[in-house]
């Protein structure tokens, strides 16, 4: 009998373990999960050096902001003096500024010092070209996001113009950040970008490309707080955000360096915040915009912008999705992810071939072994039974 290989995707509920490091800030589970991506960004010496909470490459912040300060009151006074910065309405004070000619956008930045941008000004405007670039990535994403895909403009800070800072973030592994101002589920916000992108061991992506994908990213976050701020959506904000990077600027791709965590780990639930598991599950964004269309992301957002702020659950979501929510649209998702890598097929993801392989787990049928996997809702498994011998 010719080998033969079955694929088996299994469907579960099994709650999906995560290990904590030692940090003794809070003794909660979640508000100590909540506490060390924080301390990831901003006080990565507080973790133990083995924690798994370190970051190897930079990713966005704003969610590491949002954890802590949607569950503010919960805290210990330690947590809440460490994090007190947290709760800044501003940043330091620039020496500069200037606004973009649409009146969208303000970009706050220095000339000299730590968060100093290079002060190259190749086309003589008196504006160094960094800021005039960064001018022109978040209007390239006013445009596509706002103007052309029907998001509600982000919520005004009461002079109807958009703040943006440019600051050193390297040290913090940070692309950017979106910071809420207030603590509603409706929240106006500025955004901070770094000032150059340039170093090799933090950015998958540096440079201007690194700079485009980042405004991106972040300002979709800012038009998120006009639909639902809290924390609870964290999952969904990074996903669709992540996503967001690719709709504004196909050609650069971040995204590339986030899917492998998705992928080598599908028995994960996609609403479970892990490391960099809801970046990577921007592939489910993607399949979503190219089965039922571009729109279906929005309708979800419009969704959750309609809800009671009391009664957020993973079903507000799923009331948003197309095909009847998550039973009628994950099925077919899984499907997609195994034909990626070496067997991506046409007329599935349009970029599978350069996508990461899901993870198959090898099965024989004769012998003898033990084994188990967990999957949590949402989650998948991929098992290749091996029939080779068999008559």
């Amino acid at each position: 009998m010719k080998k033969m290989l079955f694929m088996l995707m299994l469907l579960g509920g099994t709650a999906y373990a995560q290990v904590s490091p030692v940090l003794s800030l809070e003794s909660d589970p979640h508000l100590l999960d909540l506490v060390c991506r924080a301390c990831a960004h901003f006080q990565p010496d507080a973790l133990s050096d083995d924690s798994p909470y370190h970051l190897d490459r930079a990713t966005c912040g704003t969610m590491a902001i949002m954890g802590l300060r949607s569950n503010w009151g919960r805290l210990s006074p330690a947590t809440k003096t460490s994090f007190s910065f947290l709760l800044q309405q501003r940043p330091p004070t620039r020496n500069a500024s200037v606004t973009s000619s649409s009146g969208h956008f303000k970009i706050h930045y220095n000339t000299s010092g730590l968060h100093a941008v290079a002060l190259t000004d190749n086309d003589g405007n008196s504006i160094p070209d960094y800021v005039d670039e960064t001018i022109a990535a978040f209007e390239d994403s006013w445009v596509k996001q706002i103007d052309e895909l029907g998001y509600n403009p982000p919520p005004s800070d009461g002079d109807g113009v958009y703040d943006i800072y440019i600051s050193s973030l390297g040290t913090q592994s940070v692309y950017g950040l979106t910071w809420p101002l207030g603590s509603d589920t409706i929240l106006p916000s500025y955004i901070e970008v770094d000032n150059n992108f340039t170093d090799a061991n933090v950015y998958f992506t540096q440079g201007l490309d690194g700079l485009k994908v980042t405004a991106a990213h972040e300002f979709f976050h800012a038009i998120q707080f006009g639909y639902y701020a809290d924390f609870n959506a964290a999952w969904w904000q990074e996903m669709t955000a992540t996503w967001m990077e690719d709709v504004v600027y196909p050609e650069i791709n971040d995204f590339y360096a986030y899917v492998p965590s998705r992928m080598n780990d599908p028995e994960a639930s996609l609403d479970f915040f892990s490391g960099a598991l809801p970046f990577g599950g921007a592939v489910f964004s993607h399949y979503v915009e190219q089965v039922y269309g571009i729109e279906a992301i929005r309708n979800v957002w419009a969704t959750l912008l309609s809800r009671s702020p009391q009664n957020y659950s993973l079903n507000e979501i799923d009331s948003g999705m197309p095909s009847g929510g998550f039973s009628g649209v994950f099925p077919r998702y899984t499907v997609w992810n195994y034909l990626t890598g070496t067997r991506g097929r046409p007329n599935y993801y349009s970029e599978a071939t350069e996508l990461s392989a899901v993870k198959i787990r090898d099965l024989g049928v004769s012998g003898s072994g033990t084994g188990s996997v967990s999957i949590d809702h949402l989650g998948a498994t991929y098992v290749r039974v091996g029939t080779s011998g068999l008559s």
